[in-house]
């Protein structure tokens, strides 16, 4: 009899995936390397800048041989395959030089591995966000308190690992508390609602990622734009929910304007 949770598929980690996502077999760390600058460069070229003008992935990743074309529709993702023991020697216990990803979700039964891509917004965004976080507590001498977690990959049931983009939590945690973040941030440049509500429940649900709290933040593709929102798990329903969001935005001259935060 099968233990994934009700309305659970072994297709769940694909969940709001663009139909334009490439499947891979992983064939050592020299493949992996060549796939990754491949899909890079792919999603870099096709990714404007907040002016509206397609960043050059030559400048934003270094010289690369390979030229890809740009497409119109921008791809964060890529799948790979790979077996569980594997997936642990490479991706947990960081023992090969393999390049950076943002984040990733493993599922060890189908042995597939989703890999969502760095990209300059993701970087700026959550180191950004990290700073503005322990600024804020220094004035209450809290600074020192909370542990950044970064982008550990977390056990998040049902045979499943998933990192998110950042995570932070409380430097002492309570007697008999899991040790995980407590507070998750997702950044997304091509995120579907589906992919995003996807992850947020992956997250939040008790029985799975079990934080309190996830951030995700949605940048527009071809003008300087974020919606940040708060999502907390609603335990009557038994889904994410959206408690609170706020839109920022900047205009030609340069004036910045926000919406919402309720």
């Amino acid at each position: 009899m099968s233990n994934l949770p009700q309305n659970e598929s072994d297709d769940s980690d694909l969940e709001g995936l663009p139909p334009s996502v490439r499947h891979y077999v992983y064939e050592g760390p020299d493949q992996f390397s060549r796939i990754f600058r491949l899909e890079n460069d792919r999603c870099l070229r096709s990714m404007p800048n907040a002016f509206g003008t397609r960043i050059n992935p030559d400048t934003a990743t270094g010289s690369l041989r390979t030229k890809v074309e740009a497409e119109t529709e921008i791809n964060e993702y890529f799948v790979l395959s790979i077996d569980p023991g594997t997936f642990k020697r490479v991706f947990i216990s960081d023992r090969l030089d393999i390049p950076h990803i943002s984040s990733s979700e493993f599922c060890a039964r189908t042995s597939r591995l989703v890999i969502k891509m760095p990209n300059p917004v993701h970087n700026q965004v959550g180191i950004r966000l990290h700073d503005a976080i322990k600024l804020a507590l220094v004035p209450m001498r809290l600074d020192n308190m909370v542990f950044d977690w970064g982008t550990v990959n977390l056990d998040v049931g049902n045979d499943r690992n998933k990192q998110a983009d950042f995570g932070w939590g409380p430097r002492r945690r309570p007697p008999r508390t899991p040790k995980r973040p407590t507070v998750v941030l997702e950044v997304g440049l091509s995120e579907s609602h589906q992919r995003l509500f996807h992850d947020m429940e992956t997250w939040l649900n008790p029985h799975k990622g079990n934080v309190r709290m996830a951030l995700s933040i949605k940048a527009v593709r071809n003008r300087p734009k974020f919606t940040i929102e708060k999502w907390v798990w609603d335990a009557t329903n038994r889904i994410p929910s959206k408690v609170q969001g706020i839109v920022l935005e900047r205009n030609e001259t340069g004036q910045i304007t926000s919406r919402g935060g309720n």
